[in-house]
């Protein structure tokens, strides 16, 4: 930089912001309004920021008397103080409750991003798949992480791994009808694009999520998934927290499928196939086990459906001890997904026929579950 420029990056783009071309200035509005990101960017991710080309990134830190945008950046994190702040542009005033609304505002705005045409393509692209390979470096790997894992609790086989030589394998070793699924919040993280170029010379389908229409991982992928409608810009969190991402993987996940040789059997939301599973492949997940009714005794025997209700909460000792009556459980298969019980429940009741109307009746009245007599069919 000119020795005689000793001002600060923000006081130097103020000074020299009519003499500098549009272009630039586009730059210069996005470093104003972000240094504290900027400082974290290359030279490609701000030109994708700022809607320019790299060349007009470089062409404005000479313009404002540096050397190169190297530079720039250095002295902008001296301005900042030596660190870049990595809470966001929150003001010392902020409360709690300001933090709490910002994320909300961010995810109610990433609902409004997303395509739903392109959403739901995208979510029965994954459930005819054979396999998904999820792919994400730096913050956004637990993103990917947690999706590979709510996807194979559903019986979506994945691959999902934070180092980029481990997916970029399994991409490499991939099936005509996998799916890679990438998330990158600035898309322009090097490696992403790198495994989106190598799928798409496999000939493999892709479904990326991005804050950036224009960016490489957007020109890249088949389908595309916005987590932002504009410039990235969802809430002053959202560069730093990965909460929008996460809330366009989650939607995605709600949407459950049930495989089977890997054609989609079964659809929906977790509540209603966990509670009511209506194919054989279905129940299979539900109740891995299964039971036959032949074998159980000629009791009369009821199936209960946990429908979402707390985990926590013990039916059948709280009929015990509430009804004083005594239920024999035949089988069982129950699961908690997030605090949540789902799963179903085959029951004995007693032979007393009072004993066993108390007990229907108990339960019938449970919030969260529901009830049906066991007559000749598979569970």
């Amino acid at each position: 930089m000119k020795s005689e420029v000793q001002k600060t990056v923000l006081e130097t783009i103020d000074e020299m912001y009519d003499k500098i071309f549009q272009a630039e200035r586009k730059v210069a509005d996005f470093v104003r309004k972000n240094p504290e990101l900027v400082v974290n960017a290359n030279v490609s991710e701000l030109a994708n920021y700022s809607g320019v080309s790299d060349a007009t990134v470089i062409r404005m830190c000479k313009h404002l008397g540096y050397e190169g945008y190297y530079q720039m950046k250095i002295c902008l994190s001296g301005d900042l103080g030596g660190t870049s702040i990595l809470l966001g542009r929150r003001n010392s005033s902020d409360t709690k409750m300001d933090y709490f609304r910002d994320i909300a505002e961010g995810i109610l705005q990433t609902e409004a991003a997303v395509d739903e045409a392109v959403f739901k393509e995208s979510a029965e692209l994954l459930k005819n798949s054979t396999m998904v390979h999820l792919v994400g470096v730096g913050n956004t790997s637990p993103v990917c992480l947690y999706c590979g894992f709510r996807l194979e609790r559903i019986g979506i086989r994945c691959t999902y791994d934070a180092l980029p030589e481990y997916y970029m394998n399994h991409i490499s070793l991939a099936s005509p009808t996998d799916v890679v699924l990438a998330i990158s919040w600035s898309g322009t993280t090097r490696n992403v694009v790198s495994a989106l170029k190598l799928a798409k010379e496999k000939g493999l389908k892709t479904v990326a999520v991005t804050a950036y229409q224009r960016s490489p991982v957007s020109a890249s992928a088949d389908y595309l998934l916005l987590s932002a409608l504009e410039n990235g810009e969802n809430g002053r969190m959202s560069q730093y927290s990965r909460m929008n991402e996460m809330a366009v993987v989650e939607e995605i996940c709600t949407h459950v499928a049930i495989l089977d040789h890997g054609r989609v059997m079964e659809a929906g939301t977790v509540e209603s196939v966990f509670s009511n599973p209506r194919t054989e492949a279905g129940r299979r997940l539900v109740y891995p086990d299964g039971v036959h009714i032949s074998e159980l005794p000629a009791a009369s025997v009821i199936r209960i459906a946990f429908n979402g209700g707390s985990s926590y909460e013990p039916l059948i000792a709280s009929l015990a001890i509430d009804c004083g009556v005594k239920v024999n459980i035949l089988g069982a298969d129950t699961r908690n997904v997030n605090g949540q019980a789902f799963g179903t429940m085959l029951l004995g009741l007693p032979e007393d026929p009072a004993e066993a109307a108390k007990a229907v009746s108990y339960i019938k009245n449970q919030p969260n579950v529901t009830m049906e007599e066991v007559r000749d069919y598979h569970v």
